[in-house]
């Protein structure tokens, strides 16, 4: 059975391949529903053209003043549950201005909390498009109590002038109950 971020997650690539866009992003203004980018306005402003044609899904020219605590691309995922055990898998095709290491992660919003899990590498980039796979096995102390909560995918962009094209992804989830794990379990792992 499809888990609900990877049918939200795909439904939303499909969405951004399909399209030709070009424009001046805004601070957590969508580009298409469920798409924004996102940064610290009190510390700093960021110009970000948005770039998309049919077969890709978003590049992304950014100029950044001051120095904010965070600018992001955030992609929504809907209403699921995340369970300890589950394995995050994403691959992407990206390339970039710079070498970078983008952290992500998915955020679990509910009544007004959230709670992240921070995939265990950063998504690396460069200035040739690379295809990169990461995996993450959900810790128990990484998601809520609850049954479900409104999930968003986050990648932390450079907090500089960048040029970043994301040509294409995939968003899974492979449920605990599989036994897959992204790396051998260890006393310390268990532990959390």
């Amino acid at each position: 059975m499809t888990h609900p971020i990877e049918t939200s997650g795909e439904a939303v690539f499909n969405t951004l391949r399909n399209l030709v866009l070009k424009f001046s992003a805004q601070n957590e203004t969508p580009i298409v529903p469920e798409v924004y980018l996102s940064w610290d306005i009190d510390n700093g402003d960021v110009s970000a053209t948005i770039d998309a044609r049919p077969g890709e899904l978003i590049a992304i020219d950014s100029k950044v003043n001051g120095e904010p605590r965070w600018v992001t691309l955030n992609i929504g995922l809907g209403i699921a549950r995340l369970t300890p055990g589950d394995v995050v898998t994403l691959i992407a095709d990206l390339q970039s201005s710079e070498v970078a290491n983008l952290p992500v992660f998915i955020r679990s919003g509910y009544d007004g909390y959230s709670k992240d899990v921070v995939l265990h590498s950063p998504l690396p980039s460069s200035e040739v498009a690379q295809v990169q796979t990461l995996m993450h096995t959900i810790r128990h102390y990484e998601v809520s109590e609850r049954d479900e909560a409104y999930q968003t995918l986050i990648v932390e962009l450079p907090k500089s002038d960048f040029q970043l094209a994301l040509g294409d992804a995939r968003l899974m989830l492979t449920p605990a109950s599989y036994g897959l794990r992204s790396a051998p379990e260890t006393l310390s792992s268990i532990a959390g």
